[in-house]
């Protein structure tokens, strides 16, 4: 459930620590003729009154497409309450781009409340991540409205309903689920590994080499990655599923492919949230969960489709190729864009202009490797979808179908099955199957590439041969970043703990 907006942050802030300001903090005090912390205090209020006319502008939309959808109907209104917030998001997200990246702003919270091991980083991104909690904050009457419009229609199919809940239960749980499912493991990696820089920057020499200081940044990596699905199980309310037969169907999902998990967890969410997830790389910590909602409206043979999907995730090592892409998506545009800055420079391009251009060239790359990890992300999730049809038409000998060659073919009903799965939730969820998503891409297209299986063999699906291209290019885009960073000049060394723009005066 990695949110986007969320990892989108956390790049600003390490793109800052690699590369600096446009216009650094000492730079900004002298020319305004300031003391370093006040130039930091002006710099951080202009960035968080920004962030609070973003909140304002935002909710005094909201709210009116609210009224007017009680008014004229609820389609058009919310789409165009949640196509705000989205925008909002994405506005939020620029205007912490341009403070970190542009003036400076991590350096200013740190000369306020000093370089504390994600003290200082939470500190500044905690009004970015205000924007989108005051998001669901102002939705929330909205999606009351949507619910209780859909009552009599859950009252006819004899479906379960639920009370709404409270707006601090609704902003806590999306706070929950969306923010720190992706906040936990990205705020251990970077404390992890500020903490090693600080460790070895503690003496002069450092105390650890470079090769012993990035060896333990990945050691740190690894262990976040493998604690955090722990953290997570707490941090949302789940409870075992351990008797009966719904936990008897997908411990057999489980068992006939193979993929071994800690627990099967409910995830607990009130009602108000149909999904399905699975955490971990680490058998003993690894949890597959299926939320409340999701086991009270879908019927069995969905449930197993759905748990096949998570399945597939693992059994397919998609966590592991979406590491490996990560780096090949994001190093090769950025890398290849500061190689190309450096043969400027080496060309004689003024050393004004370095900075201007090393950060155009990393946000354009950054974007590129955002649109380049999203096509990696959706046809992952295609394989998933194909691997739980292909665990349906399998399942049940007497069921499967068979061509010419006795090999085993997808069939209709296993296709419909997890398609029909996916439509439920969208539509349970109040999700159009129209809508893209960056990570999912639109149910209606899944739905589509499913049943275009149809008829083909389970071990010859189209899906499965150009994940293996993709497997083979991130794998090849990781080892070429790889490259491109080790064969950028080093920066000059700067002394520990000194800003980036204020000399350090090394006499005696």
């Amino acid at each position: 459930m990695a949110h986007p907006f969320v990892i989108a942050i956390v790049v600003a802030v390490v793109l800052h620590d690699a590369f600096g300001a446009l216009w650094p903090l000492a730079a900004q005090a002298a020319q305004r003729g300031l003391s370093v912390r006040a130039a930091a205090g002006q710099t951080l209020l202009a960035y968080a009154l920004a962030m609070l006319l973003l909140v304002v502008a935002q909710h005094l939309h909201v709210r009116r497409c609210a009224r007017r959808m009680l008014r004229r109907g609820a389609g058009l209104w919310a789409l165009r309450a949640h196509q705000t917030v989205a925008l909002v998001r994405v506005l939020a997200v620029l205007v912490f781009a341009v403070a970190a990246l542009g003036f400076d702003a991590v350096e200013a919270m740190r000369a306020l409340v000093g370089d504390w091991v994600l003290l200082d980083e939470a500190a500044l991104t905690l009004p970015a991540f205000a924007v989108m909690v005051a998001g669901w904050w102002s939705l929330h009457p909205l999606e009351q409205q949507l619910r209780e419009a859909a009552l009599v229609r859950r009252f006819d199919q004899g479906a379960p309903v639920r009370p709404f809940p409270s707006r601090a239960a609704y902003v806590w749980d999306l706070t929950r689920f969306s923010l720190l499912s992706t906040l936990i493991p990205l705020g251990l990696i970077l404390g992890l590994s500020e903490a090693a820089v600080l460790y070895a920057l503690r003496t002069d020499p450092p105390a650890l080499t470079d090769a012993q200081l990035t060896a333990a940044q990945l050691g740190g990596a690894l262990l976040a990655l493998t604690v955090s699905p722990w953290l997570l199980r707490h941090v949302w309310s789940t409870t075992p599923l351990r008797q009966g037969p719904i936990a008897d169907l997908v411990r057999s999902v489980c068992r006939r492919h193979r993929v071994r998990v800690g627990e099967v967890l409910v995830w607990r969410t009130h009602g108000a949230l149909l999904n399905a997830a699975v955490l971990g790389i680490v058998p003993p910590l690894r949890y597959l969960l299926l939320s409340d909602a999701l086991l009270e409206a879908l019927p069995t043979e969905q449930i197993e489709a759905v748990t096949a999907h998570e399945v597939g995730h693992v059994k397919r090592r998609h966590l592991l190729w979406l590491l490996v892409a990560l780096v090949a998506c994001f190093g090769v545009p950025v890398g290849g864009g500061l190689f190309l800055v450096e043969g400027l420079r080496a060309a004689g391009a003024p050393q004004a202009w370095r900075s201007a251009l090393e950060l155009t060239a990393i946000g354009a790359g950054v974007v590129v490797g955002f649109a380049l990890l999203g096509v990696v992300s959706r046809r992952l999730e295609w394989q998933a979808d194909a691997f739980a049809a292909q665990h349906l038409s399998t399942a049940d000998p007497r069921q499967m179908q068979y061509d010419q060659l006795h090999r085993p073919l997808i069939t209709t009903e296993a296709a419909q099955t997890m398609a029909g799965a996916l439509g439920t939730v969208a539509t349970l969820n109040g999700a159009p199957t129209h809508r893209f998503g960056w990570r999912h891409g639109s149910v209606a297209q899944r739905q589509r590439k499913l049943l275009e299986l149809v008829g083909l063999p389970v071990d010859r699906l189209p899906i499965d041969r150009a994940v293996n291209r993709l497997k083979l290019a991130s794998l090849a885009g990781a080892v070429l970043a790889v490259s491109l960073f080790t064969a950028l000049p080093a920066e000059p060394a700067s002394s520990p703990g000194a800003p980036d723009g204020v000399l350090v005066d090394a006499s005696p």
